[in-house]
């Protein structure tokens, strides 16, 4: 199978439901736009995720709160429901997998703030407790297309979003077809670096042509089916990685 091949397709597929959207509604209804875009992600993950995950949208809900509204929302099937209606649901935090928040187009002087609202509906979700590390939430950002131009700056709002709290990462980034962002918990070089067995909490921006998409399904799916012994990175990430990709990182408490 030919991984970068299909990063590459994904990107594409994307890149042309958001033009003939536009083609249909133009400029005027940016909503419209923006919620279709959603679906189309959603459509995506549904199609990889496995049959333990459902994916849809709506609110995680406390007793006397709850978070602000999620793009996307990927629980397990098990997950008790307080109320649904097609795709808007209303969960306990419990089950809640993985959230991603989905914008059309974001400039740098909005990500800051984009950012923070996801971080706080990560934490919402962490409500305090630590999860063990193959069900640590997957808090994500995509967005189709960016107007910023490498990964540098997008780690600082990550860093500055996250105030130093674990329960606050955001742990995955698309911003359009070629940038990708990860936060790992742990050294992605574990054969030779002298940090192995240590905490590391670094994320690493990466630039990586027409792959960005690609990237961030196979993480969200890697993440929900983390215990499962069906998952072969092999068929889900190039064999050459991304690590030669790298043009930054920073430390969760540098």
């Amino acid at each position: 199978m030919d991984v970068v091949a299909y990063y590459t397709s994904l990107a594409r597929e994307l890149e042309a439901v958001r033009d003939r959207v536009r083609n249909f509604i133009g400029h005027a209804h940016g909503l419209t736009d923006g919620e279709w875009k959603e679906s189309v992600l959603r459509s995506v993950l549904r199609q990889h995720l496995p049959g333990t995950a459902v994916v849809g949208r709506g609110f995680v809900v406390r007793p006397n709160q709850q978070s602000r509204q999620i793009d996307v929302l990927v629980y397990g099937l098990s997950t008790p429901i307080l109320h649904r209606d097609g795709d808007l649901v209303f969960v306990a935090p419990d089950g809640v997998r993985a959230i991603v928040e989905v914008k059309s187009r974001i400039a740098a002087g909005e990500f800051g703030d984009v950012a923070g609202r996801l971080a706080d509906n990560a934490a919402f979700v962490a409500g305090g407790t630590v999860r063990q590390p193959s069900h640590r939430l997957f808090a994500g950002l995509f967005t189709y297309e960016t107007e910023i131009g490498g990964t540098a700056s997008i780690l600082a709002s990550l860093r500055d979003a996250a105030r130093g709290d674990e329960a606050r990462v955001i742990t995955h980034v698309a911003c359009g077809n070629s940038c990708f962002v990860r936060f790992w918990w742990d050294c992605p070089h574990t054969s030779t670096d002298h940090l192995v067995g240590r905490t590391y909490r670094k994320w690493h921006g990466y630039s990586v042509q027409d792959r960005a998409p690609g990237y961030f399904v196979g993480n969200l799916v890697q993440a929900v089916a983390a215990d499962s012994a069906d998952f072969q990175e092999d068929l889900w990430f190039p064999s050459e990685g991304k690590e030669r990709d790298k043009d930054a990182e920073l430390g969760l408490d540098a």
